[in-house]
């Protein structure tokens, strides 16, 4: 049967990772890189290479928890197969078809530069006002995984709302670096240097490799944005940073200056070796196919599209109110996991789909996902090559989108994702209520 299992999951998927880096590397020689093709990238390493991957490797590549998909039934792994396929190819559909949209932007350079430096100033606020809620540097250096988790002891939704606005360092950064590049004046250099720093300093305390590794991948993303191309020592150099903190984020990087923890560099990566470096890079991405298959596999019941709407009683958890009711769909997939009620394990794209509408809910969603990738595509396309002004205000919206979009592909929980994303929900109404960004159509 494991013969059978990894035939068919080689034959049935590996052609969305053929199409994907066929469609990436054509792109990216025409000069015409996407968000499309960076969601399809990804797409294909969480529902296609992590699949092929456990199929193959088992245990050597799952987190305890997970060895329930090894004695899925062939069935239960057809059809998750056929799920990802279906979501693939709508996606795509959903694409096609060429929008009208068009972004029209108010605003000189020197209102720009002066809107991005307070938000540098208010993000870097941020993390004082949230180390305090928390009890002081100490406590949450101490706690770093805890905090994130909602597992320590001091609970503080206030401070954890206020922590969420030191995501204003990475757009400071990314705008000051996109101003550098295009004017190359030394002060837009330090001013983004700052911003590296202070991010790098806010991914430290928050315990979060995402945001640490993002500001790596800006650049990379100009370049590729731009049309041009990427040279091989910027690849190799970002590249082996972002598995460097992949691998030794929780167990070495959020936790060296604690003082509770008393190993030593070497002592983690021997660790992490002996357990194989390959093993920890895959088990951060396996949480998303593992959930697809195991609820496909299981007999918990669908939630009937509450997930799309739920979000909108995340305010109540400020009320103290702790029913179960409010809670969203991690809560959900974490406990059909682990058998614990809490929000750990979000569902991933596809299982927020599957979980809540079934293959309906993979087909609708796919195609209106295809869509809005066409429509930022799009837009920050057209601006891009029709304008020589407030171009680094367009690259920073264009990267954050990424930045968007892949957290909201990996992660699958409405609830989370707008939460998280809440500082650029105002960042993007202050721009409308200002009458800075319009978005036409036709």
């Amino acid at each position: 049967m494991i013969d059978i299992t990894i035939i068919g999951n080689l034959v049935l998927l590996l052609p969305i990772l053929f199409l994907s880096v066929y469609s990436a590397v054509k792109s990216y020689f025409y000069h015409r890189f996407s968000l499309l093709n960076y969601m399809e990238l990804w797409f294909s390493l969480l529902f296609v290479l992590i699949p092929c991957g456990i199929s193959i490797l088992g245990s050597d590549v799952l987190h305890p928890f997970f060895y329930r998909v090894l004695y899925a039934s062939p069935s239960a792994i057809f059809l998750c197969n056929l799920v990802i396929w279906t979501s693939f190819l709508f996606i795509r559909i959903g694409y096609r078809r060429k929008t009208h949209y068009s972004l029209r932007v108010q605003v000189s350079s020197k209102e720009l530069d002066r809107l991005f430096l307070v938000l540098f100033f208010i993000g870097l606020a941020a993390l004082p006002l949230m180390l305090s809620r928390y009890g002081g540097i100490s406590y949450v250096i101490n706690n770093v995984s805890g905090i994130r988790s909602g597992q320590a002891d001091i609970k503080d939704y206030l401070g954890s709302f206020i922590g969420m606005f030191a995501s204003y360092l990475f757009y400071a950064f990314t705008y000051f670096y996109c101003r550098y590049m295009f004017c190359k004046k030394k002060s837009l250099l330090l001013l983004a240097s700052l911003c590296f720093l202070a991010l790098l300093v806010r991914s430290l305390l928050l315990g979060g490799r995402a945001s640490m590794i993002t500001p790596f991948l800006v650049f990379l993303f100009i370049p590729l944005i731009q049309g041009g191309k990427v040279s091989l020592p910027s690849l190799i150099l970002v590249t082996g940073v972002v598995i460097a903190i992949i691998v030794l984020g929780k167990t070495y990087l959020f936790n060296m200056f604690s003082s509770e923890f008393n190993l030593s560099f070497s002592e983690v990566y021997n660790m992490q070796k002996e357990n194989g470096l390959f093993a920890s890079v895959f088990k951060e991405f396996e949480h998303q196919y593992c959930s697809l298959l195991m609820f496909i596999d299981s007999d918990f019941p669908y939630r009937y599209g509450t997930d799309y709407f739920l979000w909108l009683l995340k305010p109540l958890k400020l009320l103290k109110v702790n029913e179960t009711w409010v809670d969203s769909i991690s809560y959900y997939n974490t406990y059909m996991l682990l058998g614990d009620w809490d929000s750990n394990i979000p569902p991933g794209f596809l299982g927020l789909a599957y979980i809540n509408l079934g293959i309906v809910g993979i087909v609708v969603q796919s195609y209106v996902w295809g869509r809005v990738i066409r429509i930022l595509d799009d837009i920050f396309k057209r601006k891009i090559k029709s304008s020589s002004t407030n171009l680094s205000l367009i690259f920073t919206l264009y990267i954050v989108m990424f930045d968007f979009m892949w957290y909201a592909l990996q992660n699958g929980d409405p609830a989370i994702i707008i939460q998280s994303n809440l500082p650029l929900i105002v960042l993007f109404a202050y721009f409308r209520i200002s009458k800075k960004i319009f978005l036409d159509r036709g």
